[in-house]
């Protein structure tokens, strides 16, 4: 493997001559700072031991709207278990894709260039640039070995950072538009959605990447851009011209298995013990869009939710029992028993704008949103 620098400095310079991103330095993207650094008012600053919780106004503070303390293992207003939001970061870029467990939340901005960001899941710190890079895509973690994992589209490479901060490594290159990215049992699996689209995987150590699934030999693969793995198959939405699928096949390669073939686009996808989740725009265009499901290895596709205005990123919460996702359109948050609730899911929260990622874990749901022109922020909930 070879490694390469997660410093966001060198993408400008500030009035006075030196690099953004560094030391008392404008921030870069508005948003940025090299590693240890935070972005505080526009400006970098030494984040050692976080932020003392003060709001400065300005639109790279981070502000929230409950408590940083947890008293069950959870953080913050979300272990209250309360109908209360908890802004983790706001004036953060284009935020994209999410990841998160009861310790951080990290997600990726999108841009040029776009940034791999990290911030405490009970907020009270300002957020740490972790990686930055012009064409930054999926994003995954793995809360064991402390790593976080995402693609690069513009530099075909699949890369990794620790959480807690450092040298940036690249897990594999030469890929040909690499796109969404999980991790399994020691093993990396992505998307290349270049000229010949593949499914990928290569061990997280490093190594030489090898083909799950091709379009020339296991079926259509087309332009998705996510992709999820369980301890046996990989799942992933080959969306192209006019129509999306699901699909699935095992992680060392073999059939692919269709488990439901439409004429809209799937737009998020998810998994718990028994179930693939997935949403999807609906045939009579905006308001009929849904949330369905079908059973691992293929059966009949259920519905989960509908009469949905367009639902995108979606996630599943495996012991508690709710799927979550975001709405474009209706820029809400929303949650629905995975057993189904029909045309009545649960709105956890509104105006958010164009709502892009979500995750879920043991604690609350996580998503990054956009509730104005310009107003970016990552926000968690009590499940």
């Amino acid at each position: 493997m070879s490694s390469s620098s997660s410093s966001g400095s060198g993408s400008g310079s500030s009035s006075g001559g030196g690099a953004c991103g560094a030391s008392g330095e404008p921030c870069c993207n508005g948003a940025a700072c090299d590693n240890g650094l935070a972005c505080n008012g526009g400006t970098c600053i030494n984040d050692e031991g976080g932020s003392d919780g003060g709001n400065d106004g300005g639109s790279d503070a981070w502000s929230d709207t409950g408590s940083n303390e947890g008293d069950g293992g959870c953080n913050g207003a979300i272990d209250d278990g309360g109908d209360a939001s908890l802004v983790l970061a706001t004036g953060i870029g284009s935020p994209g894709l999410i990841a998160a467990d009861p310790t951080y939340v990290e997600w990726v901005t999108l841009g040029s260039p776009g940034y791999v960001l990290r911030v405490p899941a009970g907020g009270g710190q300002l957020p740490t640039t972790l990686a930055s890079s012009s064409g930054i895509g999926g994003i995954a973690r793995d809360s064991v070995a402390g790593v976080v994992f995402w693609t690069d589209q513009s530099n075909g490479t699949v890369m990794s950072v620790p959480v807690s901060g450092g040298s940036a490594t690249t897990i594999a290159s030469g890929q040909s538009g690499p796109i969404g990215v999980a991790v399994e049992n020691a093993n990396l699996y992505w998307l290349n959605i270049g000229p010949n689209p593949t499914v990928m995987t290569v061990p997280v150590a490093g190594g030489s990447p090898s083909t799950v699934a091709s379009s020339a030999n296991n079926g259509p693969i087309a332009s998705s851009h996510l992709l999820t793995v369980d301890s046996n198959n990989v799942y992933w939405e080959p969306n192209g011209p006019g129509a999306g699928a699901v699909l699935q096949a095992p992680l060392g390669g073999g059939t692919v298995t269709t488990l439901y073939q439409g004429t809209t686009f799937t737009q998020g996808i998810a998994l718990d013990s028994s179930y693939v989740y997935w949403s999807a725009q609906g045939t009579g265009g905006i308001g009929s869009g849904v949330v369905l499901k079908a059973h691992k290895g293929g059966g009949p596709v259920i519905t989960v939710a509908s009469g949905l205005q367009d639902p995108r990123d979606i996630a599943v919460d495996p012991t508690g029992g709710n799927a979550y996702w975001v709405d474009n359109t209706a820029q809400v948050v929303m949650r629905c028993a995975t057993s189904g609730c029909g045309s009545s899911p649960t709105t956890l929260a509104s105006a958010q704008g164009s709502p892009g990622g979500i995750a879920v874990d043991e604690c609350g749901v996580y998503w990054t949103s956009a509730s104005c022109s310009g107003c970016f922020s990552v926000v968690a909930h009590a499940k």
